[in-house]
């Protein structure tokens, strides 16, 4: 069976309605990015919290997708969903202006940050199952990739430019103000996805009535679990996301101890890295219309698992040269990984119906994002063994290469092709 995406191009996509989500959700995401960036320095400068401590609310907030994300897709396929963006960005803004009045006023401690972070990143999940879903009634199915690959432009330039923007502002105004801008975003996300169309609601039967949450929930991982193209697509980003996730748990230890790179020479990889991810978002269309969307996915995880072959080539060179090697190594994986997902994301938003849509995406979020923490773990008790930080950074780059197997070995990956126009 041949699958297709539509091929696209600029007319009509920039409509009033997903220029002011396009608009709300980067401001959100840069709120967010900064916000990221102030916290361990909150914990650390704000709060003196012990490194035990500083880990713990760390694992809080990321442990939420592993722990609510099925159950945001259920909930967003079942709801209103531009009530969700709308109400969802309005108690994330809520509970972030929450922390630093409970600093103030001296309440504030590890065990309330745990649970505040975590309750944002768990509605940060139900909004994005609802935003995932909305899009394919904003724009037209020929314009989904566009569409997609300007929101990963928008994440991509929030992303880069976040660490910058508060690490100027704390030093002028204070770590608890960047929680008051990051809780200004949120409420401009409000405010833009309120003219989000509600989409098609489902006549539920009497039966549709008592199906519960866990029957939902199963449902959407039959779903996606059971298509030929999305299970191949969720495993390769699963597998890449936990090795990924193993390798930048001691990349910056390993760069500091190892390689001897100071903290500025670390910014300045990442930035740079994040530079080229929004390039890759700009490029993603015009890349894919020249190929197809499933060689598209393969090239780029093949590209990923040739590039990890140079790891002990750069850990023996060692110094700046290797810090160098990594930079384009990891430049190398963020462009290819872009793609990916802009693609994903519209193969899932084309080819699932919409009554499913949010449960689909929370399935993908669920396999990746919820083995974040997982990898990150591995990858330090390896690290702490005698195979050292060098060897499980060279375990974790050999890792890469396992996505390139599944995606080129999937049938259902290389039928992903791409229809000149709209077929519907």
């Amino acid at each position: 069976m041949i699958y297709t995406i539509a091929r696209g191009n600029w007319s009509g996509l920039i409509n009033k309605t997903f220029r002011r989500i396009w608009f709300g959700e980067s401001a959100s995401i840069l709120g967010a990015e900064m916000m990221a960036f102030a916290v361990p320095v909150f914990m650390t400068v704000g709060m003196n919290l012990s490194p035990f401590e500083i880990a713990a609310v760390t694992a809080a907030g990321s442990s939420a997708p592993l722990l609510v994300s099925l159950s945001t897709g259920a909930i967003a396929d079942k709801f209103d969903r531009r009530r969700i963006l709308i109400l969802s960005s309005i108690i994330r803004a809520i509970i972030v202006l929450a922390f630093p009045f409970m600093y103030w006023l001296g309440i504030l401690n590890s065990w309330v940050l745990g649970v505040c972070l975590f309750l944002v990143m768990a509605i940060t999940m139900l909004f994005d199952a609802a935003l995932t879903a909305t899009l394919p009634h904003v724009v037209s199915k020929s314009q989904l990739m566009r569409a997609n690959s300007w929101m990963e432009a928008g994440r991509g330039v929030a992303a880069t430019g976040a660490p910058i923007i508060a690490g100027s502002l704390i030093p002028v105004i204070g770590v608890p103000w960047v929680a008051v801008v990051n809780s200004v975003t949120y409420f401009i996300s409000a405010f833009t996805v309120s003219s989000t169309p509600k989409g098609p609601r489902q006549a539920l039967s009497e039966d549709a009535l008592d199906v519960t949450h866990w029957q939902d929930i199963k449902e959407g991982i039959r779903l996606a679990l059971g298509h030929h193209v999305l299970r191949p697509m969720i495993l390769t980003a699963a597998t890449f996301n936990f090795f990924q996730s193993w390798l930048f748990a001691v990349f910056i230890v390993y760069a500091v101890r190892v390689l001897g790179v100071g903290p500025v020479a670390i910014g300045v990889i990442f930035s740079a890295v994040g530079i080229v991810g929004l390039v890759a978002a700009i490029l993603a269309p015009v890349i894919v219309e020249k190929r197809t969307p499933g060689s598209a996915v393969i090239w780029a995880f093949v590209l990923i698992g040739i590039s990890a072959i140079f790891a002990p080539l750069l850990d023996s060179m060692g110094g700046n040269p290797a810090a160098v090697g990594f930079t384009v190594v990891f430049a190398v994986w963020e462009f290819c990984v872009v793609i990916a997902v802009i693609v994903g994301d519209t193969a899932r938003q084309t080819l699932i119906e919409d009554r499913f849509q949010s449960r689909a995406a929370s399935v993908e979020r669920f396999a990746t994002w919820g083995l974040d923490p997982v990898g990150a773990l591995i990858g330090g008790a390896v690290a702490s063994t005698t195979i050292g930080l060098s060897g499980s950074l060279i375990i974790a780059a050999f890792g890469m290469a396992i996505p390139a197997v599944i995606a080129v070995s999937s049938s259902g990956i290389r039928q992903l092709k791409m229809l000149p126009t709209d077929s519907e």
